[in-house]
């Protein structure tokens, strides 16, 4: 007790100058402690008989909760900040993996339910006590066959921890993707083309699908190029040209043609961005709901444990048509509602604020979808 009581009398002299409103409380605090330490060190070196002794024992007890809340009072910042950074592990550690988490949408797959700059709230505990069911927006990763020799630990540590630890050959994270369940098992689906548009039957019911895309697609370019005339569709860009920009980065992005460039309801765009027709000069287009040969054609009965998954916006994106049916613990959770969203293409939205302070808030931040129910 010798040297906490020394390291006390350095802490409280150097807190009377800090703070000399609470300077008559510490030493009150220091003084009944002092006080008490004597008359247990009198006692102690006193024949104290049996019951002396336990009341003794309970004044040290005492005297040292005493000494915690006088250096509680003295240092209450650094406490305060030991409990938050305490309670922030916790969270880290606890709900992220297992209750929810978050996810950045990078791609335009499930537009307009979802838009590039979204920030997704994850439930983790949706499919624990429910099924997983038609129409469910989830959050999935993709695996490859080679991936089905992971072992099962592996593939824990890999779903709900995700930090990449090379002494262990622990992994992080593999590839994650939003998409919307279609079928469950036991369904047999058909993709066909009616009247030039996909659509999709499942158990020989056509199903009706509110969620589809109904926007066109206007391609967007961080450099501005000519497109081929000669190109099988319009909206390709030919590699001679990606070869030429190697710096060019090609989206497309929902569009409502019933708005201006400057009130487009989903992405800011700028004109100087739009991809245009070497003749026509008109912004190059195109409709998720228009078929393609490739897009649509497929049947498949789902086995137990298995699902079939595909975008809200079906151009052009990867889904069940090219990966593949997944596997029930492919799947992370229930994509749950929307926690804030940012027009923007930088990695984080901090860079974003740091360029365009002043379009930042006018603009990129896209209140009307913070928090929104999905």
């Amino acid at each position: 007790m010798a040297a906490q009581q020394i390291l006390l009398t350095q802490k409280i002299d150097s807190f009377k100058f800090s703070q000399p409103e609470r300077a008559a409380t510490i030493e009150t605090k220091k003084h009944t402690i002092e006080r008490t330490l004597k008359q247990i060190t009198q006692t102690l070196s006193e024949n104290a008989d049996a019951q002396e002794l336990a009341i003794t024992l309970k004044k040290l007890s005492d005297v040292e909760l005493l000494f915690e809340s006088l250096m509680t009072d003295i240092e209450p910042g650094k406490n305060n900040l030991k409990k938050l950074f305490f309670t922030l592990f916790l969270i880290i550690l606890l709900i992220k993996p297992f209750i929810f988490s978050t996810y950045d949408v990078t791609d335009g797959g499930c537009e307009p339910t979802l838009l590039v700059g979204d920030t997704a709230v994850i439930n983790k505990l949706a499919y624990v006590y429910a099924s997983i069911k038609r129409k469910d927006l989830v959050l999935l990763e993709q695996l490859s066959k080679e991936d089905s020799k992971t072992s099962a630990f592996k593939r824990w540590w890999e779903k709900y921890i995700g930090i990449k630890v090379d002494f262990f050959d622990l992994p992080e994270h593999r590839k994650l993707t939003i998409q919307r369940i279609i079928a469950v098992p036991g369904d047999t689906i058909e993709g066909k083309i009616e009247n030039n548009i996909p659509v999709i039957y499942v158990n020989g019911e056509k199903l009706t699908e509110w969620y589809i895309n109904q926007y066109p697609l206007i391609g967007l370019s961080n450099n501005k190029i000519l497109v081929e005339e000669k190109s099988p569709f319009a909206h390709i860009i030919p590699q001679s040209a990606i070869n030429k920009n190697s710096n060019l980065s090609i989206r497309w992005a929902s569009f409502d043609p019933n708005q201006s460039i400057k009130t487009q309801p989903f992405y800011k765009i700028n004109e100087s961005e739009i991809l245009t027709h070497p003749k026509t000069d008109l912004p190059m287009f195109k409709h998720p709901q228009i078929a393609e040969s490739c897009d649509i054609f497929f049947k498949e009965t789902i086995p137990q444990n298995f699902y079939w998954c595909m975008n809200d916006n079906r151009r052009m994106t990867s889904d069940s048509r090219t990966f593949g049916l997944i596997r029930n613990d492919q799947i992370y959770g229930n994509v749950y509602r929307i926690l804030y969203s940012i027009d923007s293409y930088e990695y984080s939205w901090l860079l974003e604020i740091i360029k365009n302070p002043k379009s930042f808030f006018s603009h990129q931040m896209r209140t009307n979808r913070f928090l929104a129910k999905i």
